[in-house]
């Protein structure tokens, strides 16, 4: 009969059976009258080492939480038919793991049924073996408060932790209940030991750590309670935590907070406000971080240190100049309202100002901010790189380099546009090594020196490139392509002319990124003579369009790549370069994709390559052809031939 139930119970069957079905049938079993007999030994003493439906069913739990279904609606009625069988309250059967039916009778709040265990004799605080959880921490843990009183007037301990570490007070403290029991909460503290009510777990909390990090409404008052029977409100868990960083890391705390700062000076534990975690972190950090500005503000007017640093080195201007925060302004009012200078020139462990992140992460309001508040425009970090070298890193567009430009011209400020890093780089250097064209056109419209420049060289020219985050290899390998070209016309338009070891690391990348097209890919996508079948494929492109920078008409993929020579001449590279930069080809089956990527490619740099390449064929012929000739005998060549002719001829002067 047992092995019949515990396949009645079992999970399989119980999945099944979802209806009523599983009521009924215990319900008939109890009309019956059937009472389960214990097995028993040689000598004929119950077995208590045994399983049973019991602790079958008690194992639901986390089911019914992922479903979220009421257990005590679908559980407890279950528990309670089968104590109706299994009433041997004598008999404390234990499973695998450890639990016994006493647990389990605390665990859903049998009030009548645990009364009966503990009047035979049961101990009050016999543990869980695999998870150490006392009879009291299972029936607080679910809310189960007449059995807590219960087990609480027969000597349960509340001090008892369980293998994380967590005691009772831990329970309340994690408010797992939607209307927590304040009565319960000071009968708890009557056993407390010296000390208890800052219990730490595992990982270093208190039961004050739970209570601000709970999410739930009422958790003002289990913090207000805990703080009355004497918990700490500066105590740190193992990262150094306090209850204040907890609650700065929380939108909705703001009573929290109130409530933690009064009862601190009521009680004479001032709550220290810039109490650093292990990383350093105070709680205004913290607050700055996740731009809580009402946290933000209170913790400023009540005595915070404006200027901390964490382990990086970095002050809370430094985490406002990275992020959208827009208590900037006020953080620097208020701090000299209160007479807290704020350094705007505060240096990290890499030697970076905040003007360095402001501008590195396009933060424009910041840069104008920090440069009216006295910031530093040339200040240099521990590599020697300014902020000018921090944005020429970074593929930003150029409306808060404009804006640092104009604030300095308004202020009066020489920016040292060609100022040189340890290596010996510019800005304008860098901004052409990492291929971004706008920012090349914004510092020669601001003095760069271009009759000094020196091209990059291979070892850092287009180095690290990697695809953004969901950027697809075509959007990719077209966006290196075209800023690579955008940023060889930048310079020639200005005036700079290439050499042929320039030209030879510019047609470096195109190997390096495979950007060479392949003719038989590119008509097998239906862009061949005919195209046949395949030219509905082919007008997928069409969805790719873009309205272009300039006054030319607004164009789609399908028709730029159908586009002649003469005509194709009136786009710039730059046209070509906003392309590939809002250009959806995500749209696109990854082939076509890849074939109309290359070809684009192709297109965009051809007239580069076929005037390097007719160059070397000359040095390689020495020049016993006319250049009409060579240009005719290179004509319908394909850009990676153009490169060997480059590379052979640069083989044969070395």
């Amino acid at each position: 009969m047992n092995e019949f139930f515990n396949h009645a119970v079992e999970f399989d069957f119980f999945r099944r059976n979802f209806d009523r079905t599983r009521w009924k049938f215990l319900d008939f079993v109890n009309k019956t009258g059937y009472k389960d007999e214990p097995e028993v030994n040689r000598d004929g003493k119950p077995l208590l080492r045994r399983t049973t439906p019991l602790h079958h069913v008690s194992r639901f739990n986390n089911w019914t939480k992922r479903r979220a279904i009421d257990r005590d609606w679908m559980i407890n009625p279950i528990i309670r038919k089968l104590f109706n069988i299994y009433n041997r309250f004598d008999l404390n059967y234990i499973d695998d793991l450890g639990c016994t039916h006493f647990h389990v009778a605390c665990e859903y709040g049998l009030e009548n049924v645990v009364q009966i265990f503990l009047e035979l004799g049961q101990d009050p605080n016999l543990l869980v073996q695999k998870t150490g959880n006392s009879p009291l921490y299972l029936a607080l843990s679910h809310d189960k408060r007449e059995v807590s009183r219960l087990l609480l007037k027969h000597r349960a301990d509340p001090n008892v932790a369980n293998k994380d570490g967590r005691t009772p007070l831990h329970v309340v403290g994690k408010n797992y209940w939607n209307s927590p029991n304040m009565e319960m909460l000071f009968e708890l503290k009557k056993k407390l030991k010296p000390g208890q009510v800052d219990a730490r777990d595992k990982l270093g909390n208190t039961p004050l750590h739970l209570a601000v990090s709970s999410v739930l409404d009422n958790a003002n008052h289990v913090v207000q309670a805990l703080l009355e029977i004497g918990a700490n409100p500066n105590l740190a868990n193992d990262k150094g935590l306090t209850p204040m960083h907890f609650i700065c890391k929380r939108r909705y705390s703001s009573d929290l907070r109130v409530i933690l700062w009064i009862m601190g000076y009521e009680r004479n534990q001032p709550v220290q406000l810039d109490a650093r975690d292990k990383l350093g972190n105070t709680p205004l950090h913290l607050a700055a971080l996740r731009s809580f500005d009402h946290h933000f503000r209170w913790l400023l007017r009540r005595g915070a240190d404006p200027n901390s640093v964490n382990e990086e080195g970095l002050t809370p201007l430094h985490i406002i100049a990275k992020i959208d925060f827009f208590l900037a302004e006020e953080f620097i009012d208020i701090s000299e309202e209160l007479n807290h200078l704020v350094q705007i020139d505060a240096r990290d462990k890499l030697g970076n100002t905040p003007l360095h992140y402001a501008l590195k992460y396009a933060r424009h309001e910041r840069v104008e901010l920090l440069l009216r508040n006295g910031a530093d425009p040339n200040s240099v970090n521990e590599e020697g790189l300014t902020p000018l070298h921090a944005v020429a890193k970074t593929d930003n567009d150029r409306y808060c380099v404009d804006v640092f430009f104009n604030i300095n011209k308004e202020l009066n400020q020489l920016v040292q546009v060609d100022a040189r890093d340890k290596l010996g780089r510019t800005p304008l250097q860098l901004a052409v090594a990492n291929l971004y064209p706008d920012m090349v056109d914004v510092f020669l419209d601001n003095g760069a020196d271009l009759s000094s420049f020196v091209f990059p060289t291979e070892d850092y020219f287009a180095e690290k490139l990697v695809p953004k985050k969901c950027e697809k290899t075509p959007n990719f390998k077209l966006r290196i392509a075209s800023r690579a070209m955008a940023v060889v016309e930048c310079l020639e338009n200005r005036g700079f002319e290439l050499d042929r070891s320039n030209a030879l690391t510019v047609m470096k990348i195109f190997a390096d990124y495979e950007l060479f097209e392949r003719s038989a890919d590119f008509e097998k996508c239906g862009y061949g003579r005919d195209g046949g079948k395949l030219v509905s494929k082919a007008r997928k492109t069409k969805q790719i369009k873009i309205l272009w920078p300039t006054t030319l008409s607004n164009l789609s993929l399908y028709d730029l790549i159908r586009l002649q020579p003469e005509e194709l001449a009136k786009l710039t590279l730059k046209d070509l370069y906003y392309f590939a930069r809002f250009g959806k080809f995500c749209k696109l089956p990854i082939k076509l994709g890849e074939a109309c990527v290359l070809h684009l490619c192709e297109m965009m740099s051809r007239t580069f390559f076929r005037s390097w390449a007719t160059i070397s064929f000359l040095d390689l012929t020495r020049c016993t052809c006319p250049v009409l000739c060579c240009e005719k005998i290179i004509e319908n060549l394909k850009n990676e031939d153009y490169h060997r002719i480059c590379l052979a001829d640069a083989l044969q002067s070395s």
